[in-house]
């Protein structure tokens, strides 16, 4: 054979017994052990009472429910309608390390993923921000939070948690009625 113009020879080294020429397939330790049966076994990382817990967590929450359910197909009863309805709703979530995560939203902010939390929590972790960062506006904790995590009705969380600021309360209605219009 002739490769950029030198020529090679190929030599042939002598076949011995045990050196596997005969197969066609390298052979693995289950055909030299004897295994009779090709059997794989697949665990899930994950145990039942994570999901369990997920279920309980999110009690109230309808959309994160339904998208639990999904993941685990535990939603056999249901018409196949709804269920293609809801698999679809899932394909942004994932299920790691007991917890709910929403994958790759839609915004132009690269984040890999978001934790999902319920309302009420929402509510602590938007009281929280507001208050360390000066008790500042509506949009500017939405931001902070969208960094973080999604939550269903998260506007309703968040101007529920600037009404019921007692600092902010105390500058009055049109304090109020300003820190809850949009940013433009």
């Amino acid at each position: 054979m002739v490769a950029d113009g030198l020529s090679r020879k190929y030599v042939n080294l002598p076949k011995e017994d045990g050196d596997s020429h005969e197969w066609t397939v390298s052979e693995d330790w289950e055909a030299r052990m004897g295994l009779a049966n090709d059997l794989f076994q697949v665990e899930t990382s994950h145990p039942e009472s994570i999901y369990s817990a997920l279920q309980a967590h999110f009690a109230n929450e309808k959309k994160f429910l339904e998208v639990i359910d999904s993941l685990l197909e535990l939603d056999h009863g249901k018409s196949l309608r709804i269920q293609k309805k809801v698999k679809h709703k899932a394909k942004g979530y994932m299920i790691a390390d007991g917890r709910l995560w929403k994958v790759g939203d839609d915004s132009v902010r690269a984040r890999p993923r978001i934790e999902c939390i319920t309302q009420e929590e929402t509510k602590a972790l938007a009281y929280k921000i507001h208050c360390d960062h000066g008790h500042f506006h509506r949009d500017n904790i939405k931001a902070k939070l969208l960094d973080r995590i999604t939550s269903p009705q998260m506007d309703k969380s968040i101007t529920s948690t600037i009404m019921d600021c007692g600092k902010c309360q105390n500058f009055g209605p049109m304090h109020l009625h300003s820190l809850l219009e949009p940013i433009t």
